[in-house]
């Protein structure tokens, strides 16, 4: 006996305002227990933006409002919204700057949502670059309506991703596993679903990479940034690769187009510094400190970086006869390491490289940018001796040497400017007592201590 197939009618999709209702309630239960940010200078877009998500079903006390960039930055740490709404300008800060400090809050952001604001086509452009590092843009003027539609759209998108997020979706899953050509196999699939496959083509030149097909990989980095030339992932995949492939030039001018799109994160610039150094191209440098001086997080790697490539850049200029110019560089490597508290220690390089060159009246002027409260300190000392030593007495150099000994400021230039100092002085037991005690102090330049005295 043959048993009765039972027809059961095909669900219909949700249309007109049976969709938008059905698109609501999704939204609501996505929204209901997030905490949101909305950063905008603007009180009433704060206020409006507010009332709207309260609407859709975000708890009130869930949403923070940020006027500014730092009021933003701080929420971020200490609420970790996963919803942040910001304006692509907060004051003279860049919105997109948010998105650094969001992601060091989440290892998974595949339910977070960043959208950003935009007051002008050019912004909009950068806001598209930035492919899955926001979620979505949206331009000003705005209604409140546009506004709901497009953000329900966007977590919506996130939600059901459509056939080409989805196919990115699981390609990333096979490449977090190691399984490079599987991940190729979808990504090649995924190029056909969409017009602008920037980001499949991305994650084809990270499976290109596993596999160390790396010419293969530049060229699908260079093929995505052929569909957005300012697409932000291909154009850090290329920069990155560029860099382990030690071609400097070209990754230089892959770093130009990253500096002039978008901010840029501590390791990018300190990547970018290091560039400009192996390319003697010493006065990027200027424009890498204003960078540097803009920052609201820099590691002290970075700061490093800086001062050493600003210092390195102001004895080209020396060197070039361009005095004005690496006496502004020298005071900017100084400025820089004060943001790390170590400023005195960048004056004493520059009072030391300036002696180094002849240049005794400008170490002297740089001798008095030390604070009075920091004159105790060895390296004001030590800098202060060095150009005591170039400019004093014979005896007057001893006596100073000899005062900064007592008080333990020990250094190995100290003694051998002491023990020349007191050969030339014909004072040869003294100058062989600080050989010997600098040789103990320091036994790896014994050879070139006990070397100042062997021809008494």
């Amino acid at each position: 006996m043959k048993t009765k197939k039972i027809l059961r009618p095909t669900p219909k999709k949700p249309r007109g305002k049976e969709a938008a209702f059905t698109h609501e309630a999704q939204f609501a239960a996505f929204i209901m227990t997030r905490q949101i940010l909305i950063a905008d200078g603007s009180t009433q877009t704060r206020i409006g933006l507010s009332k709207l998500l309260r609407s859709l079903g975000a708890r009130a006390e869930n949403i923070f409002l940020a006027a500014n960039y730092e009021a933003a930055v701080g929420a971020i740490h200490s609420r970790r919204p996963e919803l942040i709404i910001c304006d692509y300008r907060l004051g003279a800060e860049n919105g997109l700057k948010l998105i650094h400090h969001q992601k060091r809050q989440f290892l998974d952001d595949n339910a977070n949502l960043f959208i950003l604001v935009t007051a002008e086509a050019g912004e909009a452009a950068i806001a598209e670059a930035a492919e899955e590092e926001i979620d979505s843009y949206i331009l000003k003027p705005f209604t409140i309506t546009g506004f709901k539609e497009h953000l329900i759209g966007a977590a919506l998108a996130k939600l059901n991703p459509d056939p080409y997020r989805q196919c990115l979706q699981q390609a990333k899953l096979r490449l977090a596993e190691g399984q490079a050509k599987p991940a190729a196999v979808l990504l090649e699939g995924a190029l056909k679903l969409s017009p602008t496959p920037s980001l499949a083509h991305y994650y084809l030149a990270q499976a290109l990479l596993l596999e160390n097909h790396f010419e293969k990989a530049e060229a699908s980095f260079r093929k995505g940034l052929s569909y957005n030339p300012a697409h932000y992932r291909c154009l850090t995949g290329l920069f990155d690769l560029l860099i382990e492939r030690k071609m400097r030039k070209e990754a230089y001018a892959v770093g130009q187009q990253l500096i002039n799109a978008f901010p840029l994160t501590p390791s990018r610039l300190e990547d970018l510094i290091t560039l400009a150094m192996q390319n003697e191209l010493f006065r990027d440098t200027s424009r890498f400190f204003q960078l540097h001086q803009e920052m609201d997080y820099r590691t002290p790697s970075l700061t490093q970086c800086m001062s050493a490539a600003l210092l390195v850049s102001a004895k080209h200029f020396l060197e070039d006869q361009k005095k004005e110019a690496a006496i502004l560089f020298f005071e900017n490597a100084i400025t820089a390491a004060a943001r790390s508290g170590r400023s005195h220690e960048m004056l004493e390089k520059t009072i030391l490289t300036l002696l180094e060159y002849g240049e005794l009246g400008l170490a002297d002027r740089f001798l008095g940018h030390f604070p009075l409260d920091h004159r105790h300190r060895p390296e004001f000392l030590r800098a202060e001796f060095m150009i005591l030593n170039e400019s004093a007495s014979l005896d007057k150099i001893l006596t100073q040497g000899r005062n900064l000994l007592k008080k333990g400021v020990h250094d190995p230039a100290i003694y051998e400017i002491l023990v020349k100092r007191a050969l030339q002085a014909k004072l040869k037991r003294a100058a062989e007592t600080m050989a010997y005690e600098a040789a103990t102090l320091w036994p790896d330049n014994k050879a070139r201590f006990l070397k100042l005295i062997e021809e008494i």
